[in-house]
This record gives structure tokens, sequence and C-alpha cells, in this order.
């Protein structure tokens, strides 16, 4: 994309009988790059270090790669526009500290916008953040910062700072923003963190906690309640005390009071027999969801 300077009237000035006018310089200035050019040149520039594109999206504001090395032990994204390289983000698929791996992601739904979204994931048990990053119109890219302060997140859970998923779960059409709730304190020993997602909204300058409407939580009630019954069957405790935990918490999140929450997880352990391992894992949830 590209941008010119001065007057489209032509590089000479015509008057009543007087001699053309030298051209003026600034009828030849241009202002940024030409963007799809530029793009190419960056997708030759990764190529020559390892990095072959393996995502491209060209919108009108920006052209953007995701590149992975041959092994997938290196990976970068680079958002182009008509100012340069407006983001640049490398990883490294070993998880060092300040090099994870990022990768670029298809919008949802082939949404056309002003976003790009480029996952990061530090580790396996710290889920993956997506940076939502807004071009705007001057080719300034920026990342959408997370605000969850309206949420009243209990001290037991992490407090989440970035996107964790753009997803259409009510399927109306329109893809949301999700952060996760996230309850290491409370994983069953070699099991699977508990997570609960909350839907987020754009607000002046970030995104922010907007509560829910109810059909939100039943669904989310719903989900855990057919994971459940697999869970049963399969006597796993580990994985039947997240569903429990996540249980507990959307009772939380609800406005629930401590009796209602603790009996939410209770609900999930009601035909099991108690034993150690299980009466370990209680006293833990009890603890964390008790009287304030």
């Amino acid at each position: 994309m590209q941008h010119v300077l001065g007057a489209a009237l032509g590089g000479l000035l015509v008057g009543c009988g007087a001699a053309s006018a030298e051209p003026d310089p600034a009828d030849f200035l241009r202002v940024g790059v030409d963007m799809r050019a530029e793009c190419r040149v960056v997708e030759d520039a990764l190529a020559r270090v390892g990095l072959e594109a393996t995502t491209r999206l060209e919108r009108p504001r920006y052209c953007a790669l995701g590149a992975a090395s041959a092994d997938g032990a290196r990976t970068a994204v680079r958002i182009v526009t008509a100012s340069g390289i407006a983001y640049a983000a490398d990883g490294r698929a070993e998880g060092l500290p300040g090099h994870t791996p990022v990768s670029l992601l298809a919008p949802p739904g082939g949404a056309v916008g002003p976003e790009v979204l480029v996952a990061r994931a530090p580790s396996e048990s710290s889920g993956r953040c997506i940076d939502v990053v807004h071009v705007d119109v001057r080719g300034a890219a920026r990342v959408i910062e997370v605000d969850v302060a309206a949420l009243a997140v209990p001290e037991f859970v992490e407090v989440p700072n970035c996107v964790a998923d753009v997803l259409d779960v009510d399927a109306d059409g329109t893809a949301e923003a999700w952060a996760a709730l996230r309850v290491p304190a409370l994983a069953a020993p070699g099991g699977r963190v508990p997570v609960v997602r909350v839907p987020l909204a754009p607000g002046a300058a970030e995104f922010v906690y907007v509560a829910p409407p109810e059909a939100h939580w039943q669904r989310e009630r719903t989900a855990r309640e057919t994971a459940l019954a697999e869970a049963r069957a399969a006597r796993d405790l580990a994985g039947t005390h997240a569903l429990a935990v996540e249980l507990a918490l959307v009772a939380r999140l609800t406005g629930k009071p401590a009796a209602a929450q603790r009996a939410a997880y209770d609900s999930a352990f009601a035909s099991w027999s108690r034993t150690p391992a299980l009466d370990a894992l209680v006293e833990r949830a009890y603890a964390a969801f008790a009287d304030e």
C-alpha cells in the first residue's frame, strides 16, 4: 500500500502563456513501503535463515506470515504493513524463557478484519495465549491487552493476562475472545489443570470481562456433567476431580455461597467410595472453596 503526498495534478503547472514549471519533488515522494512487495522480501529473508512460510494472510491493512524450520524447532511470525514490519515474534520449541513457540492463526470463519491472531504456547501446562494484534489505518500494530479486574478472581486462580481462544461458542456467527481461569493449585497429582473459560468484550483500549448471561454458565455446567459420566465410568480420579473443581468455580463465579460451591464439587463424587487419595483432594478443594 502506498501513500502519495502532494496534489494529484500532474508534474507540470502550466500558466497562461508561461513556460512549464520544474517538476516538484513532492509529486514523486512516497511514504512507507509497497506492503505486498515488502512481504515477499520478508518471506525471502526468513527462508535464508531456514524458516519457510507455512501460513500467509493478506488483508487490506497487512500481510502476515507464519514460518517454521523444517524440524519445527524454530518459529516466527511477521506482520507487514505500509509502515514496514509492524510486529515480529520469534519462538523456539524448546520453551526457553522468553522464547516460546509462536504461530499465525487463521481467523475463525474466514473473518476479514484489522486483527491478526498470533498463538504463543509457553508450555503445555501453562496453556495457550493468543496475541490479538490490531492493525490501524496507518499501519501501526499493537497487542490488545486483557483486563479482568471486574471478575474478582479468587486467590487460588491464576489471573489471565491474555486471550486463550477466539471461538464462536454460542453459534451466533460472531467469534468472541475468551480468557482461561486456570487453577493449577488444585490440580490432582498427574492430572490436568482445571480450567473455566470466561468471555471477554472489547473495551475502550483492551478486552474486559463482562458477566455473561445464565445460558453461558448452563452450557459450561452441561459440558462438564457430560464429561463426568465418562470420567466416572473410567474411575478416573484426577479427571473427575478437575471437573469437580470447575463446577465449584462456576458456582463461585455465578455468586453462589461457599456451601453451594462445595456441594457442586461433592456432586461429582456422589458414587465414589472414600479413599485416602480422594480425601486429600477433597480437603484441598474444601479449603479453597471455604467461606470468605
